[in-house]
This record gives structure tokens, C-alpha cells and sequence, in this order.
């Protein structure tokens, strides 16, 4: 029987993907016939392989930087040939990214009929791996969420998207880092990545933030994540998390500020079911202020849609009630597709540039206590004034 020892080794050295054997040896990647030569690194190790790729550890023999090197295999579905320019373009795009949430890349090249690229070694682990073993607490998931959102955020400002987003694409160092890798290497066609990107954001997005009703938490009216642009989705995921944090604030007593930002963030990007969060206003309040509670998100939600409205240069000829805001809600959310999708600047959303801070802060996530034993109504009320 081989030792433990003895099959770390191979597994280092020799992978099985699907029937592709993997292996290194005398400096070389061998992808069953073939031989892929590295003469300017030191392949230390095999560290994931898949369907399009193989991921090595390696070492610069000049600077004795460790890097991590991914090479591709795929092949074009149209031509079965190695699509070998789409790859560079590719990483040539993203390689001036120059954000510490992002995996660096350093280099690209050809080699025996084979793109890879060099680029940023990340000591951790996939945020599946994180989410399955941590089992974090909301203010961890939020952060997270957080950080994920101005990685795609930078990304989206140059008009470049994942195309495959997914917990296996998202590294947390042992720094406890965010690093979003592989942007922009999807195979597809651009239409069909960025359908499938909006698609993968949302589910991603679900996954960080945990077990929620989001079937009742979130209003799609016409749409489906699929149909949205990735900078749309984007934005509802931003909103979404802080939402989902203040609705579990609600938990701990029903503060005003509290009920204030969830008008502000439900109206700002408009894909929420207002019932729902009425009823979790409700049923957290105390008895006596159940009522008035309520009035008070109504008056908040007919404030902020008024706002809405100017933003998107939409009239309105009679008085807004709790009973019909639906309908104004319906076309916000047409005007905030349209212009998320026609623009890659989001300042066509904004009322001021009050709204702009507020939406991009961190949520008072500073004030958040990991224990919620420890949470207490002075904690929260604090926070929450900074940013009314």
C-alpha cells in the first residue's frame, strides 16, 4: 500500500482530469502526448487542472519569484483549433488591473502551441473551500460580498467581464484577502458570457450571503438574472447584501435609521418585493410602534421614489401612497435597467453625490459586532448615524 507521503507526491506531480493524465517531469508539463517545455521557470507543482486549463506552481529562475502559471487546452468549439490569439488579447487586457482584489498578472506568452500566462501565486484557499469550512458569520459574508463587488466594479469600469464567476474563481489568502482571479477568460461568444457572467454573479451572490428567503426578498418583475447586463446584476448584489444585513439589524430592535436605509437601498436599485421587507419591519417592531413603524417606511419609500423619478426625469400627476407605489416602482425599475446597461458609468443612477458615498461606503460594517450576543441598539444607532 503506498504511503500518505508517497501519494501527496503524485498528487503534486500527476492529475487524472476526465481521462487527460497531467504530469510533470524533467521540467516539463506532459498533457498525454503532448510536451510542454519551461525553460525561464522551475515547476514546482500541479495546482488544479480542468477542462480548459491546468494551473502550475512555479518559480521564476531569474528573480525566484513564485508565481502561479495557467496554461490552456481548449480548443475553439467552431474550428477546433487552439484559440491561442483570443487567450492573449485576453490576458492583455486585464494585466494593467491594479488592484490588491485581483490577481495580478505578470506575463503572457506561446509556448509549444500552447497560451499561458504567469501571474500573482495567491497562499490560501477557494472561497468553496473558505464557505464550507469557516461557516462565517453575516458580518464576514458581507464583507466578503463586499470586496467581490469593487473587484467587478473595476473590471466593469473598462468594460471587461468575468464570463465565469463562480466560489472556485475567488481565493482567500491566509491574510484573509480577497482575490478575484481569471477574469475575462471565458470561451464564449461576448453576448452569450455576459448572460451566463449576470447569471453566475447572481448565484455567487446567494452562495456569499447565505441562507435567505431570496424568492421573496428579491422582485425581478419581467426579468431573470440571465437577461440583465453583469453591471446591473452587480449593482444588485451590492444593495442586496447591505439589505439583508439590515434586515437582520431589524433582529435586534427596529431603529429609524435602519428603516431609512432600506428605503434607500431598495428604491436605489429597485428589485425588491416592498411587501416583504413591510412585513420584517413589522414583525420586529414592538407591538405599540408596529403602526407607525410602517408609516414610516411608506413615507421613506414615497421620499426616495420622488427622488427616483427626478433622477430619471419621470412625472407623476397624483399623490404618492402606500397604495400606489407599485406602479412607480415598476417604471424605476425599467429606467434603472436601461441606464445600467446602456452606460458604463453608474453616476446616471444617483440624486447626488451623497447617494453616490452612502451606496459605495461599507455599510458601518466597523461597528458590526462578529458576536451577536454582544450586539446592543447604542452600537447600531451609532453607526447608522454616519451616514444620515
Amino acid at each position: 500500500m503506498n504511503s500518505f507521503k508517497q501519494i501527496w507526491e503524485e498528487n503534486k506531480f500527476k492529475k487524472n482530469v476526465r481521462g487527460i493524465i497531467f504530469e510533470i517531469k524533467d521540467n516539463c508539463l506532459y498533457i498525454d502526448n503532448t510536451i510542454i517545455p519551461f525553460n525561464t521557470y522551475d515547476i514546482l507543482e500541479i495546482i488544479d487542472a480542468g477542462a480548459n486549463a491546468i494551473i502550475l506552481k512555479g518559480k521564476e529562475k531569474i528573480s525566484n519569484r513564485i508565481c502561479a502559471i495557467k496554461v490552456w487546452f481548449s480548443k475553439d468549439k467552431r474550428t477546433g483549433e487552439l484559440n491561442i490569439e483570443k487567450h492573449k488579447k485576453e490576458i492583455e487586457k486585464i494585466a494593467n488591473f491594479d488592484s490588491n482584489l485581483i490577481v495580478k498578472y505578470y506575463s503572457t506568452d506561446i509556448i509549444s502551441n500552447h497560451a499561458y500566462c504567469s501571474m500573482e501565486y495567491v497562499n490560501g484557499q477557494t472561497l468553496k473551500s473558505y464557505l464550507e469550512s469557516r461557516h462565517p458569520s453575516l458580518h464576514t459574508r458581507y464583507k466578503i460580498m463586499n470586496d467581490i463587488v469593487k473587484a467587478l466594479r473595476i473590471a466593469h469600469s473598462k468594460d471587461i467581464y468575468h464570463g465565469d464567476l463562480h466560489d472556485r474563481n475567488i481565493l482567500i489568502s491566509n491574510c484573509g484577502e480577497i482575490k478575484v482571479l481569471d477574469f475575462g477568460t471565458s470561451l464564449g461568444k461576448k453576448e452569450y458570457s455576459m448572460s451566463r457572467d449576470s447569471q453566475l454573479m447572481y448565484k455567487l451572490g446567494k452562495t456569499v450571503m447565505g441562507n435567505h428567503n431570496y424568492k421573496k426578498l428579491i422582485w425581478m418583475n419581467k426579468h431573470n438574472p440571465k437577461s440583465l447586463s453583469p453591471r446591473t446584476m452587480r449593482l444588485i448584489l451590492e444593495s442586496m447584501s447591505k439589505v439583508i444585513v439590515l434586515l437582520d439589524f431589524l433582529k435586534c430592535g427596529v431603529v429609524e435609521n435602519v428603516i431609512k436605509d432600506l428605503a434607500f437601498f431598495t428604491t436605489l436599485v429597485p428589485f425588491y418585493n416592498l411587501k416583504y421587507i413591510a412585513n420584517e419591519i413589522y414583525i420586529n417592531s414592538n407591538e405599540n410602534e408596529r403602526d407607525e413603524n410602517l408609516k414610516f417606511f411608506f413615507d421613506r419609500l414615497a421620499y426616495e421614489i420622488t427622488k427616483r423619478m427626478d433622477v430619471y426625469g419621470l412625472t407623476n400627476s397624483f399623490e404618492l401612497k402606500s397604495d400606489n407605489i407599485k406602479p412607480l416602482y415598476v417604471k424605476i425599475n425599467e429606467c434603472f435597467i436601461e441606464n445600467t446597461t446602456k452606460y458604463l458609468e453608474e453616476k446616471y443612477i444617483y440624486y447626488d453625490e451623497h447617494e453616490v458615498e452612502l451606496f459605495k461606503s461599507d455599510l458601518y460594517s466597523d461597528f458590526i459586532i462578529k458576536n451577536d450576543s454582544d450586539t446592543n441598539l447604542d452600537i447600531i444607532d451609532k453607526a447608522l448615524s454616519k451616514f444620515n
